[in-house]
């Protein structure tokens, strides 16, 4: 027999002759085979490659991209939520705490901190409680609390603090208010009672229309039974009470009343007397007499 080399091609191809002598005919290798001259067929690309047409090898799919079969002549892009390496047959979802927004991603981008996101996540998402400093970028359970809010290990939770308790935030619970301490709901500290104490000058009515100047002195504790501070001292005016007839110019007729309940009078003339203080203070009236204790 003799062969006759006819033209130069990728593929060669046998072809009888009525001489039975065989002959060399060449063809090109169609997109997603090659032939490097070494086999009688074109072989197809295997998957993870690609190749054009009349390629002599096969190229790797380029990173963010996958050709899922054997024979394929251009790669697909993975889809958000996955990414890919050179030369790969599939995409591969992005790990918990991570994710991929768009298609044809290379890797994955790191959640920032206060988000989360399981498998194959195209985006994160916000921590699973209010309150959270800092959360779980795989579960999005809290890791530590802002303060104002007790932290709870056992579900990783943030619990806002209530009135009379505190949390400075971190991984630590709610503290209760020291004695003489109060404090509002979501407080990171407490407040010292005697911070709310005030004393202010009011005009108080007395007997006869008239009327005087004193001090009343509100002030706030604390203690055992109350989660907060509480009034002790109630800021208003004294009732008036024990005035004598009044007359077109002041008080007239028999003396006020003393503290004791006894009549008296000072150089003639009676004192003006007005609500009995609470609470033990005393007031002075306009006639210059010491009104003290309750029935004065």
């Amino acid at each position: 027999m003799k062969l006759r080399n006819l033209t130069l091609a990728t593929t060669v191809v046998l072809l009888p002759s009525p001489a039975y002598a065989q002959y060399f005919e060449c063809e090109t290798c169609p997109a997603g085979t090659w032939n490097n001259g070494y086999y009688e067929s074109c072989q197809k690309c295997a998957a993870g490659t690609f190749s054009y047409i009349g390629s002599s090898s096969c190229t790797n799919c380029p990173a963010g991209k996958y050709s899922s079969s054997a024979g394929s002549s251009s790669c697909t892009n993975c889809s958000a939520g996955t990414y890919s390496t050179g030369g790969a047959s599939s995409c591969t979802n992005c790990p918990a705490g991570k994710y991929s927004s768009s298609a044809g991603s290379s890797s994955c981008t790191n959640c920032s901190a206060g988000t989360y996101s399981t498998g194959g996540a195209s985006s994160c998402t916000n921590c699973l409680t209010t309150g959270v400093a800092s959360c779980s970028a795989t579960t999005g359970k809290a890791t530590s609390c802002k303060a104002g809010y007790g932290f709870n290990s056992s579900n990783g939770t943030c619990t806002i603090c209530e009135a009379g308790t505190y949390s400075p935030g971190g991984t630590v619970g709610c503290y209760s208010c020291s004695s003489g301490y109060y404090s509002n709901a979501g407080a990171s500290s407490c407040t010292s009672c005697s911070t709310k104490n005030k004393q202010e000058s009011k005009s108080c009515p007395t007997c006869c229309g008239s009327s005087t100047t004193i001090k009343l002195t509100t002030h706030y504790v604390s203690n055992s039974t109350h989660t907060g501070c509480v009034v002790s001292y109630m800021d208003s005016c004294p009732e008036v009470t024990g005035c004598g007839p009044c007359g077109p110019t002041g008080p007239t007729g028999p003396t006020g009343p003393t503290s004791n309940g006894s009549s008296s009078s000072s150089g003639g003339a009676p004192h003006t007397v007005y609500g009995g203080p609470t609470h033990g203070q005393t007031y002075t009236t306009p006639g210059g007499a010491a009104c003290g204790g309750t029935g004065c």
